[in-house]
Formats: C-alpha cells, sequence, structure tokens
C-alpha cells in the first residue's frame, strides 16, 4: 500500500479490476488481527485450558496471520465480517474475564453474556476504516461496504432469534448440540431476550419510542420513516451491487468453465443473500419503538456505513491511519 505523497499520485492498475483485489490483500491483516483477538483468549482457554498474556499472545498470532493465513478474495474478506457480525454478541466476553476464570482453581462455567459497551462503539469505527480504506486505495470508487456486510451479519443474529426461526426442528437440535458441547468444555452461552428484543409487524410499538418523545404523534411517523429510508440506501446499494456481480460471475463462468468463477459466484449471491434479509429485516424494522441493544447496535453500524461512504472519498492512509489502527487494537 503506497505511503508517500508521491506513490499516491502514482498509484493505479492496468487492470482495474485486479487492483479490488489488491487493496483487499493490503488490508487483510488489519482485519483479522481486530476480528479475532476477542476470540483468541476464548479458544485458547477451550482447546489448552489456559490463557497466555496478552502481549505475548499477540505476537504470535501477528505472525500467524501474516505468514501462514493465505491470501483471500475481497468477498471472503466480507463473508468475515457477516460472521463476526453473527458471532459478536454469543462471543460477549473479555479476554481479562477469560484470563481470571482460566486462572481459578475451581471448575466453573464460564457465562457469555453480550451487553453494549465502547468496544462495540470501536467495531463500527474498525469496519468504516477497513471500507474506507479498501474503497480509496482500489481507486474504482464503487465497493460494497464492510459496515454493511457486518450489519447483514447483526441482521441474521436478531432474525435467527425470532421465533419462525428457532421453532424450526433442525435449528432447535442444531442449537442443543451446540450448546450441550460448550457446556462439556465449561463454557455457556447466555441468550438474554431483551438483548434481541426486535420490534417490527405491528409488534412491539404500543409503548411508544424516541421520536414520540422527541416530535410527538403527528410527526414521530415520518421520522421514523425518513431515517429508516435513509438508514436502507447503503445496504441497498450493497445488495445491488453484489447482485451484479454475482450476475457477472454467472456469465463469465458460462463462457470460460472455470470453477474458481463459479465459486466465486456462489460467495457474490450468497452475500447478496444476506444482503437482501437485512434489507427486508429492515423495512420490517419499527425505529419508533422500544429495541434491544443488538438492534441498536445494528443502527449504530447502518449509521456508521454512511459514515464509510463518506470517507471512502478520501484517501485513508499514512500515520493518521496507522495510529487509529494502533488505538483500535489496544481498545478491543
Amino acid at each position: 500500500m503506497p505511503e508517500g505523497i508521491f506513490s499516491v499520485v502514482r498509484w493505479g492498475h492496468k487492470e482495474p479490476l485486479k487492483a479490488r483485489q489488491e487493496a483487499a490483500d493490503a488490508v487483510q491483516f488489519d482485519l483479522l488481527l481486530i476480528l479475532t483477538k476477542p476470540v483468541i483468549p476464548l479458544f485458547m482457554l477451550i482447546s489448552v485450558g489456559q490463557v497466555m498474556n496478552g502481549f505475548i499472545s499477540s505476537i504470535f498470532i501477528g505472525h500467524a496471520l501474516r505468514k501462514w493465513v493465505p491470501k483471500m478474495t475481497y468477498e471472503a474478506h466480507h463473508l468475515l465480517c457477516c460472521f463476526f457480525g453473527v458471532v459478536h454478541t454469543f462471543l460477549g466476553v473479555s479476554a481479562q474475564q477469560v484470563e481470571e476464570f482460566s486462572n481459578r482453581d475451581d471448575r466453573q462455567i464460564l457465562h457469555l453474556a453480550w451487553s453494549w459497551s465502547l468496544k462495540d462503539v470501536m467495531s463500527v469505527m474498525h469496519m468504516c476504516l477497513l471500507g474506507a480504506t479498501v474503497t480509496a486505495t482500489a481507486a474504482l470508487g464503487n465497493e460494497p461496504s464492510f459496515a454493511t456486510s457486518f450489519a447483514a451479519g447483526i441482521a441474521l443474529r436478531i432474525a435467527m432469534a425470532q421465533d419462525s426461526f428457532r421453532g424450526l426442528r433442525a435449528t432447535s437440535l442444531a442449537g442443543s448440540w451446540v450448546e450441550a458441547r460448550l457446556l462439556d468444555l465449561g463454557v455457556k452461552l447466555e441468550s438474554a431476550e431483551e438483548v434481541v428484543t426486535y420490534s417490527g409487524y405491528g409488534i412491539g410499538d404500543c409503548g411508544g419510542g424516541p421520536f414520540r418523545m422527541l416530535f410527538g404523534d403527528d410527526i414521530a411517523g415520518y421520522a421514523a420513516f425518513a431515517l429508516k429510508a435513509w438508514l436502507m440506501a447503503m445496504p441497498l446499494l450493497s445488495t445491488l451491487q453484489w447482485a451484479h456481480r454475482a450476475y457477472r460471475a454467472h456469465c463469465m463462468y458460462r463462457e470460460k468453465r472455470k470453477f474458481w468463477k463459479l465459486w466465486r459466484g456462489g460467495q457474490r449471491a450468497l452475500l447478496c443473500i444476506l444482503g437482501a434479509l437485512q434489507c427486508c429485516l429492515l423495512g420490517a424494522a419499527e425505529l419508533n419503538a422500544t429495541n434491544g441493544a443488538l438492534a441498536n447496535f445494528w443502527v449504530a453500524m447502518l449509521i456508521g456505513a454512511v459514515g464509510e461512504s463518506l470517507m471512502s472519498t478520501f484517501d485513508i492512509r499514512g500515520p493518521v491511519r496507522q495510529v487509529l489502527f494502533v488505538v483500535l487494537f489496544i481498545v478491543i
């Protein structure tokens, strides 16, 4: 990634589509290091029963991420953001809690319970910084938003908590099996119902909401609709972009019959489906009502997607970006 002023001016690529992959290669380490940092102590506890010092483990993990993890496609990066958006609330425990638990002599159960904190705000900033860096570095100006992909994972997590999804037999059996295996390892998932509360389809709006408090009953509905339309812009744009790219990959596969084109087309189609699910969930959501902490985090990530779009018009490089990355790594 160019850092000097003249390198930035001369930055370009003979084949613009390959510039997107080079931009993804440039941010892969930053993406993986911060996304995996909160879950590494938990994996250490489950696998070896002990947790090393955070500084020492970060050195080894950073080396492994740089040297041993193969270069991923930019579609895989967005799928990773979706995945961590889903598991973000399941793995809601700090590294300090895991270390304290591993040092106890008596065998107890480690409860994983997510709650809103400063780390979630930093997660929004992390997605905005990465997405803006990729868009500015690729110099194509039409990249799907990283924050939108992470928000799609949160939307999937909210959908998974609905009764229509949890009532499926396959879902119930899979959830019971995972919880039983984790309980054998001394870990229990705490799924607080109030965290995933979702007001939509005419349910949950009888108690009022922030817009009624600010604007009254007459204007509250229009204000909530205006905010929803504003938040819908970036997810809808990203969904259409993934749909178009999935179609292009399908056409190229029909012409050349190469498996990797079919594989990338499948990744793009999956991202399109997750984006469509998010748009449907957002369209049915009632913002002028009482929602859970996870829904509020979802809205914050969607607002971050708009901020990422603004930041993408600038070159997010140089010392400022490096300082922000260090701050995010320390806080998260």
